[in-house]
Parts: structure tokens; C-alpha cells; sequence
């Protein structure tokens, strides 16, 4: 991990779950209609905001990935808020997911690739996208140095990136992520991470039984009607809000605006194949194999009552020096698992603070401690 400091404290947020009334105030771009991306023959949804009229293209970005069943209008409390703090912000679905296209695992796409989805897979996508389409847009931002592989900043680093990108994730989509920025250094000058998946059935994490046990549960979901059935229980209004009572601690972020957002993907063609492709994927990169490779700021935000990623397995990821570089771990009592969408204006103060530092504003505050440094000299 690289530091031998005293580990930071996590900064805790006591005050973080809002009432039915505090979500209903806050502005939704859940029903905006959605931009499209083509990548390699596939539609991608996106939605965007900030992006459009004078001046907008001198504003650095935000781009936000989702994690796993969910798509980009989850991020519908967050996108109004970075857009009005002044940012062009981009919410982009994973390809199998949204309405995105869902083509089966294996179909050559059109630069002759095998579709699969796998975090190598969705990096290609997410520095597709973060080129094509957050980058041109940027064009007149003013780029902020890039880190140079020993940490450093300013004339001893590799060139100025294209423009100043915030990446923000949850769940799987924090490892979509870090392979994206791992593969590409300038994809991104700042990371947000919501809830990493850990990845606990991973073949180099689970134990002795899961060993057993967990490839026989994949390989019975792997059966059409064994998975088919399970699968439209989920796109079912009363089991959905079952499942999404696991994955969310804050009760009325669960309203029908949610259930919408998630019902219509889970029964569009393709779903089942994405569904059964991603839950027998047990290799690839865990976020331990990612996070010591970054040489830009991370910052970790967790619920402390998330069931899908518990927050006591978290501790170790605060340890990676590029997290102890973005100020460590944020922890907001009574959330879940989508913190974003369970708390968001307290996930939002957390990111617009990273952000003003990160992306070149005047920035501070206390989520983004003075004492913690934008990038850490000890970083690989």
C-alpha cells in the first residue's frame, strides 16, 4: 500500500439520511430523454447536463457509472446538483444495462472484438466515451497537469490531460472505473468511489465452501429457465422493492420514479444473457489489484449499513496511498448500498468538495481535509 502514516480517521456523516420530503425537494432528471453513444455499433444511453449554451465547454466534467441492475437515470438527484455547481456532468450507462444495447456475450463488435461483460470490456467503452464525447466537449477547458508516475505534479509530469474529468462510481461501476483509468492514466484526474464491489465470490476471495458451492449456483443460474425465472421475479414491482430493500437502507429513496427506472431494463431483450454473463464472471481485477496502479486522488464514501458491500471489509481500501491522497474514507450512517440515491445531497456536498479541489476550483471544506494531499508524492 506504500505509507507507513498513521491511517487516517474516516470522516463520519451523522446526519446523512433525508426524509421522504428532503428527496421530494431536490430536482430529478430521471424522465429527461436520453443522449446515445455509439460505441463500436452499440447504443449507448447517457444523460447529460451542463453540457449545452455559452460557455459550457469551458466548464471541466463529472462523469458518473453506475453499479450493477441499475442504469444512468440512478443518478438523477446527482446530475442537477453537479450541473448547477457548474460542471458539465455526464451520467452513462454500462453497455447490457439502461436501455443501453445488449448484445450477446461473444458478437464481434465493430472493431472485430468479442463482447463481454467484464471490466476490461467496459473500460474500452468508458475511455471510448470520456474521448467521443466528454472530451470534444471540453474543448476550451483549461487542462490541469497530469501526475507523473512518481506522483509529482507541474513540470515534471507526463503533459497537461485533455480536460479535467471527475469519474464517480458505484458498485461495479467503481471497478469499470479503475480499469479504465488504470488502462489510461489521463482518462480521469480524480475518482469518487461509492461502495466498490469487493467482488466476495471472486475464485481469489471466496473460502473452502464458496469454493464449492458458489460455481454450482452460477452454473444453475446458467440454466435458461432457472435464470429466466429468477430474472423476471426481478421485474416485478413488489419483488424489486424486496431486493431493493437489501440494497437500500433509506426507505423512501425506494419510490415508484425507482422502480420505473429499473423495471423496464430488467424485462428489455438481451437482460437475461447480461444477467447470467456477469453473475458467472468470478476473475478479472479486484479493486486491491487496481487501486496501487492509480496515480490520481481517490476518494471512498461508504454506508455504513450497506448489505451488499459491508462497510467493515472497507478499512483496507482506505489504506491504498491514492485514497489516502484524497482525503480517505467517508462514512454516512443509516445509508445502504447506493448512497448516491439513498442520501444524495449528502453524496453530493462530498463530491463537489473533491471536485473544486480536484478539478482546479478554489475548493476546501471539510470533506476534503487541507492536510491531505491532491496526489500523494509516495504513489507508484
Amino acid at each position: 500500500m506504500g505509507s507507513s502514516a498513521p491511517a487516517l480517521e474516516p470522516t463520519r456523516v451523522a446526519d446523512a439520511v433525508p426524509t421522504a420530503d428532503d428527496l421530494a425537494s431536490l430536482p430529478s432528471v430521471a424522465a429527461d430523454p436520453a443522449r446515445v453513444y455509439d460505441f463500436r455499433g452499440w447504443r449507448i444511453e447517457y444523460l447529460a447536463a451542463g453540457v449545452d449554451g455559452p460557455g459550457a465547454s469551458a466548464k471541466p466534467a463529472i462523469v458518473c457509472v453506475h453499479g450493477f441492475g441499475a442504469n444512468c437515470r440512478q443518478w438523477r438527484r446527482n446530475v442537477p446538483a453537479f450541473a448547477a455547481a457548474g460542471y458539465r456532468v455526464y451520467a452513462v450507462d454500462l453497455l447490457g444495462f439502461g436501455l443501453s444495447d445488449k448484445p450477446p456475450p461473444g458478437t464481434l463488435d465493430g472493431a472485430g472484438e468479442a463482447v463481454a461483460y467484464s471490466f476490461p470490456y467496459w473500460s474500452a467503452q468508458l475511455r471510448g466515451f470520456l474521448a467521443d464525447v466528454v472530451a470534444p466537449a471540453g474543448a476550451d477547458v483549461t487542462p490541469i497537469p497530469r501526475p507523473a508516475a512518481n506522483g509529482t505534479c507541474g513540470d515534471e509530469a507526463d503533459g497537461p490531460s485533455p480536460a479535467p474529468v471527475l469519474a464517480v462510481g458505484n458498485s461495479i461501476g467503481c471497478i469499470a472505473l479503475l480499469q479504465a483509468m488504470v488502462d489510461d492514466p489521463a482518462a480521469a484526474t480524480g475518482l469518487v468511489a461509492i461502495s466498490p464491489s469487493l467482488r466476495m465470490l471472486h475464485v481469489r476471495k471466496r473460502g473452502v465452501l464458496a469454493d464449492i458451492f458458489a460455481p454450482l449456483a452460477m452454473r444453475a443460474l446458467a440454466v435458461g429457465p432457472v435464470g429466466a425465472s429468477f430474472l423476471a421475479s426481478l421485474a416485478e414491482p413488489t419483488a424489486l422493492r424486496r431486493v431493493l430493500s437489501k440494497a437500500y437502507a433509506v426507505g423512501p429513496a425506494i419510490d415508484e420514479e425507482l422502480i420505473r427506472i429499473l423495471l423496464d431494463p430488467a424485462a428489455s431483450p438481451g437482460a437475461l444473457a447480461v444477467f447470467l454473463a456477469f453473475t458467472s464472471y468470478d476473475t478479472g481485477p479486484l479493486a486491491e489489484d487496481l487501486l496501487p496502479q492509480l496515480s490520481v486522488p481517490t476518494r471512498l464514501v461508504w454506508g455504513e449499513q450497506d448489505n451488499f458491500e459491508p462497510y467493515r471489509l472497507c478499512s483496507p481500501l482506505a489504506e491504498y496511498d491514492t485514497v489516502r491522497a484524497g482525503g480517505g474514507l467517508v462514512v454516512l450512517e443509516g445509508v445502504g448500498h447506493c448512497a448516491h440515491d439513498e442520501a444524495p445531497a449528502a453524496v453530493n456536498d462530498v463530491v463537489l468538495a473533491f471536485a473544486e479541489r480536484g478539478l482546479g476550483g478554489k475548493g476546501g471544506g471539510v470533506l476534503a481535509p487541507e492536510d491531505a494531499p491532491l496526489v500523494s508524492p509516495s504513489l507508484p
